[in-house]
C-alpha cells in the first residue's frame, strides 16, 4: 500500500512540487522526533545539508539504539563531496565499523582526525584519536605506529584539553588505557591512567563507557595478579551489566574478565562455559571484533582440562581467522603453539613457536607479550638442559615483570628459575624461588596461569612439600588444581591425598584429612578388606585371594558375593571412585589417589641409603605393621619391611663408616635402635662406632641396654657374637684403667 500511496503522489505532483512536499513532510517528521523518516525524505527529496544536519545530530542515538548499519548506509547515500568533507560524518562512519571492520574504521577515523585538528574541534579530535586508539588495540597492530598516536595525546591535551567536554576525554581516557594495558604496562606508565579510568568508572555518566573501562581495568589486574582488587572490579562490572543496557561490546569484555578470573582461579570448565555465552552474544550483536581473543582462552580452557587434541583444534581455528597484519595475533598463535608443545612434552617445538613469538612481539614492541613468550621460551629451553639460554630469558622476563609490577608473572618467573635451579643442582636456590612463588601466591590468591603443565606443577609442589616450603599454600594448589603427585618426588604424606593409610604401629584410615571411624562388624569388614590388600602389595592382586584371605570358611561363589558386597561399601567408605581399581579380576590400589605408609617406606628404602639425610624415612616407621597383635595373614609384610628397614639403616650407618663419618654413623644406629629397640645387629655396630671414638664406656653401656631389652623382651641373652665383643671392649677397659 506504501508503494501504491508513493506512486500516487508522484503522479500527481511534478518533480519540484514533489520535493517541496517531501523536504515539509520530513520536517514535520523531524519536529515530532520520528528520525528514521524523515532522514529518508530529506535523502530522497535531495536536501542533503539537512540530511547531514539530522545523521550528525542523531547519530549517537542510531548506535545506541543497535541501528549502526542504518546510519552507515545513510551517511553513504550522502553525496561523495558533503560525507567525506564532515568530520563528523567520517567519525561516525568509523563508529559504525569499529567492531566489525577495525581497519576499515580506523581509516575513517583519521580522517576525521585530521580535519577536526584543523578546525581546533577539541570534542571531534578527543573522540576520533579515541577511535584510531580503539582500532589499534582491537587489530594487535604494530606498536610503532600506536606509539605515534600515544604521543599525539600529549600534544592533544596541550592544545586543547581545556577546551574538550568531559565526556570526550572520558572516551579518551578509556582508549588510552586499554592501549596501555596491552602495550606498555609499566607501573611509572600506567599508574596516571589507572587514577583517572578509575574515576571515571565510579562517576561517568555513560554506563557503557563505564563498562568498557572496568572490562580494561579487570584485564589488567588479573594480569597483574591483583585478585582481590579484581574481584572488586569485577563484582562492579556484573552490577553494571544487570541495571543498564550496555552495548554488545561492554557486555563481551565483561565476560572475557570473567573468563580470566576463571582460568586464574584453576576453573576451565567454567571458562568454557563463559565463552559460550560470549559466542551467543557475538553471534546476535554481530559484534565479531573479540573473537579471536576469546577463541584463545578456548584454547587455555581445554589445555588446562587435558584435552589436548580439542585445543589443538581451537588453536588451529585461532591461527586460521587472523587477518593478515594482526602481528600481535600472529604472536599469539605461535605462542599457543609453545603451550600446547610444553604441555605435551615436546620441548624442541615448544622452543621453535617461542622464539617466532618472540620475535613478533619484540618487532611490535607489546611488553605484555614479550614477557609472555620469554617466559614460555624459558621453561622450554630448561626442558632441554639449555640452562644459560634459559636463565638468560626469564631473568628479562622477570624483569619486565618487576617494572609492571605482576605478581603473576612473578610467580611464573619464579617458578621457571626454581625448575632451572633444580636441573643445575642449585638446592638454595631452587628453595628460595619455590618460597617466593608461593609467597605471591598466598599473599595474592590466584591458582593458576596461562601455561598451565599439570606435570610441571606437580612435581615443584611436591618438591616445596617435601621441604617444608608453605606446605597450606602449596596444599591449596594441588586441590584447587587436582594435581596428581609426581612419580619422582615419591609418595609424600604431606600431599593432600583423597585417601590415606597408616598401617604401622596400628591402623587409621583418613579421607580428605579427616579420620574414618567405624563400628560393628559389617562396617569393620570394608577396612579388613582394606588391610588384606595393602598386606598382599596393594597391586593385582587377584579377587580370590583376597576372597579366600577375608572368608577361609566359605565356599567359592559365598565367598565371591561377600566379597562384591563389602569392595562397594568399601568404595562408598573411601568416596573417591579412582581409589580402587578392578581389572581382569584383580585389585589394585591407585597410589595417584591412595597414600598407604608402609608403600611409602618401602619407596624411601628403594632409593639413596643416606638415612641422616632423609629423617622422614624412619619417621614413617611408627611400629609394626597393623600393630602388635596383627593377624597372620599380615606377619609376612610385617617382617619384610622390619627386615628392609634395618638393613637400610645397617647400610647407611656402613656407608657413613667408610667415610669416616663415625658421628654421622652413630647417630644413624641410634635412630634405627630407637625405631625396633631389639635390632641386635645395631647395637653392635654403633658398639663398634663409639670404640673408634674411643667412647668405650658408652659402648658397655649399650651392650647393658641390649642385654636388659632381650632378657625382659624375649627371655634370652644376646648373641654369641655380641658377647664376645663386650668381653673384649670389658678386658681393653680394664687394662686401660690399670
Amino acid at each position: 500500500f506504501r508503494a501504491f500511496l508513493l506512486d500516487q503522489t508522484r503522479s500527481t505532483w511534478d518533480g519540484l512540487e514533489l520535493t517541496q512536499r517531501q523536504r515539509a513532510a520530513a520536517s514535520v517528521l523531524e519536529a515530532e522526533g520520528q528520525t528514521e523518516p524523515a532522514l529518508e525524505l530529506y535523502l530522497v527529496s535531495g536536501d542533503a545539508q539537512a540530511a547531514r544536519r539530522l545523521l550528525i545530530a542523531s547519530a549517537r542515538d542510531f548506535l545506541a539504539t543497535g541501528r549502526s548499519d542504518t546510519l552507515a548506509a545513510s551517511i553513504e547515500r550522502l553525496p561523495q563531496s558533503i560525507a567525506e568533507s564532515e568530520p563528523w560524518l567520517q567519525y561516525w562512519l568509523g563508529a559504525c565499523r569499529l567492531t566489525r571492520d577495525p581497519a576499515a574504521a580506523r581509516a575513517r577515523f583519521e580522517a576525521a582526525y585530521r580535519r577536526f585538528r584543523e578546525t581546533a574541534d577539541a570534542a571531534g579530535c578527543y573522540l576520533a584519536w579515541a577511535g584510531v586508539v580503539d582500532c589499534c588495540v582491537l587489530l594487535w597492530s604494530d606498536f610503532a605506529e600506536l606509539e605515534v598516536w600515544l604521543a599525539e595525546f600529549d600534544e592533544l591535551e596541550r592544545r586543547l584539553g581545556r577546551a574538550a567536554p568531559a565526556a570526550a576525554v572520558e572516551q579518551a581516557v578509556c582508549a588510552m588505557l586499554s592501549a596501555q594495558v596491552l602495550f606498555r604496562p609499566t607501573w611509572e606508565t600506567i599508574r596516571k591512567w589507572l587514577v583517572r579510568a578509575e574515576k571515571i568508572a565510579r562517576t561517568s555518566r555513560d554506563s557503557d563507557l563505564r563498562m568498557r573501562i572496568i572490562g580494561w581495568l579487570g584485564l589488567y589486574y588479573s594480569w597483574m595478579g591483583k585478585m582481590s582488587r579484581y574481584d572488586v572490579v569485577i563484582e562492579s562490572a556484573r552490577r553494571l551489566a544487570r541495571g543498564t543496557t550496555a552495548s554488545a561490546l561492554a557486555r563481551l569484555q565483561v565476560l572475557l574478565m570473567e573468563a580470566q578470573r576463571f582460568l586464574l582461579r584453576g576453573d576451565p570448565s567454567s571458562v568454557l562455559a563463559t565463552m559460550s555465552q560470549a559466542e551467543s552474544l557475538a553471534s546476535e550483536s554481530g559484534v565479531r571484533a573479540m573473537d579471536d581473543v576469546f577463541r584463545a582462552y578456548v584454547v587455555y580452557a581445554h589445555a588446562h582440562l587435558g584435552d589436548l587434541q580439542a585445543a589443538e583444534a581451537a588453536r588451529n581455528e585461532f591461527s586460521s581467522s587472523i587477518a593478515p597484519g594482526s602481528h600481535l595475533f600472529l604472536a599469539y598463535g605461535s605462542y599457543l603453539g609453545g603451550c600446547l608443545a610444553t604441555i605435551r612434552g615436546d620441548f624442541p617445538a615448544a622452543v621453535e613457536h617461542f622464539t617466532a613469538a618472540l620475535g613478533i612481539a619484540q618487532a611490535n614492541g607489546a611488553l605484555m607479550a614479550i614477557a609472555m613468550a620469554q617466559l614460555g621460551l624459558a621453561r622450554a629451553l630448561a626442558e632441554t638442559q639449555r640452562l644459560e639460554p634459559a636463565r638468560v630469558a626469564v631473568d628479562s622476563a622477570l624483569a619486565l615483570a618487576q617494572e609492571m609490577r605482576s605478581h603473576l608473572f612473578e610467580f611464573e618467573c619464579r617458578l621457571v628459575l626454581a625448575a632451572i635451579a633444580e636441573r643445575s643442582g642449585h638446592r638454595a636456590a631452587l628453595l628460595d624461588n619455590l618460597r617466593r612463588a608461593f609467597t605471591l601466591i598466598a599473599q595474592h590468591g590466584f591458582r593458576s596461569y596461562a601455561v598451565w603443565d599439570a606435570r610441571f606443577m606437580s612435581r615443584l609442589c611436591g618438591i616445596a612439600l617435601e621441604n617444608g616450603v608453605h606446605i597450606a599454600t602449596v596444599r591449596e594448589v594441588i586441590a584447587a588444581r587436582g594435581l596428581l603427585p609426581d612419580s619422582e618426588v615419591g609418595p609424600l604424606e604431606s600431599w593432600p591425598w583423597p585417601v590415606k593409610v597408616r598401617a604401622l604401629g596400628g591402623f587409621e584410615l583418613l579421607v580428605n584429612d579427616e579420620p574414618v571411624h567405624v563400628s560393628g562388624k559389617a562396617q569393620k569388614k570394608p577396612l579388613e578388606l582394606l588391610q588384606v590388600l595393602i598386606a598382599l602389595g596393594g597391586r593385582n592382586i587377584r579377587e580370590d585371594q583376597l576372597a579366600e584371605t577375608l572368608w577361609p570358611h566359605s565356599d567359592g561363589d559365598a565367598a565371591a558375593r561377600a566379597f562384591d558386597t563389602t569392595l562397594h561399601r568399601l568404595r562408598r567408605l573411601l568416596r573417591c571412585d579412582r581409589a580402587i581399581a578392578v581389572s581382569g579380576g584383580r585389585v589394585s590400589l591407585d597410589s595417584r589417589y591412595v597414600w598407604v605408609d608402609a608403600s611409602a617406606l618401602e619407596h624411601a628404602l628403594a632409593g639413596p641409603s643416606d638415612f641422616v639425610g632423609k629423617p622422614h624415612a624412619l619417621s614413617l616407621y611408627r611400629g609394626p605393621f597393623l600393630g602388635r597383635d596383627a593377624p597372620a595373614w599380615a606377619l609376612p609384610m610385617r617382617e619384610r619391611l622390619r627386615s628392609m628397614l634395618l638393613r637400610a639403616i645397617e647400610s647407611a650407618g656402613r656407608l657413613h663408616e667408610e667415610r669416616g663419618q663415625i658421628e654421622n654413623a652413630i647417630e644413624c644406629y641410634r635412630r634405627g635402635i630407637e625405631t625396633d629397640p631389639l635390632a641386635e645387629t645395631l647395637y653392635r655396630r654403633l658398639m663398634l662406632c663409639y670404640e673408634r671414638s674411643d667412647r668405650r664406656a658408652e659402648a658397655l653401656a649399650t651392650y647393658s641396654r641390649l642385654a636388659a631389652l632381650l632378657a625382659s623382651q624375649l627371655g634370652m641373652q644376646p648373641s654369641v657374637e655380641s658377647r664376645r665383643l663386650y668381653r673384649r671392649l670389658r678386658d681393653e677397659a680394664d687394662r686401660s684403667e690399670t
